[in-house]
């Protein structure tokens, strides 16, 4: 398994700050380049500072913070989510909800179905214990 990275001195600002991001919404700089769809290899150009445009705008999108925070560090991120705080996502919830919203009302009413049934579940294993 890969070690965690942390924000260092020998990495570029901008690069921390998606690193902080990352911690923020619980994912990992890959689990983030995967949601990206892009190569493991643009790491070492981030690390640098390195990052096109376009990448910044996904990476942004996906930790749901804004592209002039990560740019200057001066605008302030988004809000900390809270544990039971729906209002603010983290970057896999995003992904998911960007998911459900491309499948039909009927097989999300389904798939609705199948989360509910899922969470009585987990429920009811956390009573058990």
């Amino acid at each position: 398994m890969a070690k965690k990275l942390k924000p260092s001195e020998d990495y570029d600002n901008i690069f921390n700050r998606i690193l902080e991001q990352c911690t923020v919404s619980n994912i990992t700089v890959s689990e983030l380049i995967d949601m990206c769809g892009l190569s493991r290899s643009v790491m070492t150009a981030w690390k640098k500072g390195n990052i096109n445009p376009k990448a910044l705008s996904m990476i942004c999108k996906r930790l749901n913070v804004s592209m002039e925070y990560i740019a200057d560090g001066e605008t302030p991120p988004p809000d900390v989510p809270k544990n039971n705080d729906i209002r603010l996502i983290n970057a896999r919830e995003n992904e998911f909800l960007r998911l459900f919203r491309t499948i039909s009302e009927e097989e999300q009413l389904k798939l609705m179905g199948r989360l509910e049934l899922l969470s009585e579940l987990a429920e009811t294993e956390e009573n058990a214990v």
